[in-house]
């Protein structure tokens, strides 16, 4: 897996929201204002308009507060994100048995919990449309209608205004545990894919130099034999009562170099088969 391609798919999701998200944030900054700004120019002149115009404003406003902390809380969990990969390249990865299941209980209890959060802003965000439509007539009405009818009409948009801001906020805070909980899934699903990768890698090498290794030494037997069959056999002796000790010959001492290397790698694998060592990535 080559991460500096996950970094830069991270950056172009960060580069869209931002560009998205400050949009949307502008249009409803400039309306909320402007309409909250109204109010409170036309208090004295006439206060029940007031009250409902900047009850509007406000409710306007809570929409830009929670779109503004959507885009800040994906982006910074996408920067998290990069900067824990980034701190991967420098520090390496430990593949082991246990790291590896604590990664997959890990990014069980982040996806649990991204869940969860997400289900909450699902059922936060019901009733959007409704609430934005009477916001909107409870103002509309307190704007043309005098009287008791006006007054009641601002205080609901009053009231209507304070729900919005409340549900608005639990949409903010459990975004923002999503947001969060996604990127660590995310990243942790990263990791461990990146440690089944070096794994993988390693036995195969491991593999490869044991093939060497059995090579060389059917190569080394092969030689010896040959120089065996060339030889002329010696005078044959007359058996003696005394036992002569026979010493086996080692087909290693024919291995090259390298080859012998490979086999004192191969055997300090079969003494030690756990080895679960850090492995250093490099930005490829």
């Amino acid at each position: 897996m080559r991460i500096r391609d996950k970094i830069a798919a991270l950056d172009a999701q960060e580069k869209k929201a931002n560009q998205t998200g400050r949009i949307k944030e502008a249009g409803l900054g400039l309306i909320g204002t402007g309409i909250f700004l109204g109010g409170i120019l036309s208090f004295i002149a006439a206060p029940v308009a007031a009250v409902t115009l900047c009850s509007l404003g406000a409710g306007v406003l809570s929409g830009f507060r929670k779109q503004r902390n959507e885009r800040v809380a994906k982006v910074q969990a996408i920067q998290q994100e990069k900067a824990n990969l980034r701190r991967l390249t420098q520090n390496g990865i430990n593949v082991s048995n246990q790291h590896q299941q604590q990664r997959t209980a890990d990014a069980g209890q982040a996806s649990t919990e991204a869940a969860n959060a997400k289900n909450t802003v699902k059922k936060a965000k019901e009733g959007t449309g409704i609430r934005r439509f009477n916001l909107g007539t409870s103002s509309l009405l307190a704007m043309i209608i005098p009287g008791p009818v006006g007054v009641i009409a601002a205080a609901a948009t009053v009231g209507f205004s304070a729900y919005k801001l409340y549900k608005d906020n639990k949409i903010v805070k459990n975004n923002t545990i999503y947001e969060k909980a996604t990127a660590r899934k995310d990243y942790l699903d990263t990791e461990s894919k990146i440690a089944e990768n070096i794994l993988a890698a390693r036995q195969q090498r491991r593999r490869a130099a044991a093939q060497a290794v059995a090579n060389a030494r059917g190569n080394a037997n092969t030689n010896t034999n040959q120089r065996t069959q060339t030889q002329p056999l010696p005078p044959r002796r007359q058996p003696t009562t005394a036992t002569t000790p026979v010493v086996n010959s080692s087909p290693s001492v024919e291995m090259s170099e390298n080859e012998r290397i490979v086999d004192e790698y191969i055997r300090r694998l079969s003494e030690n088969p756990t080895d679960e060592d850090t492995s250093t990535l490099s930005m490829r």
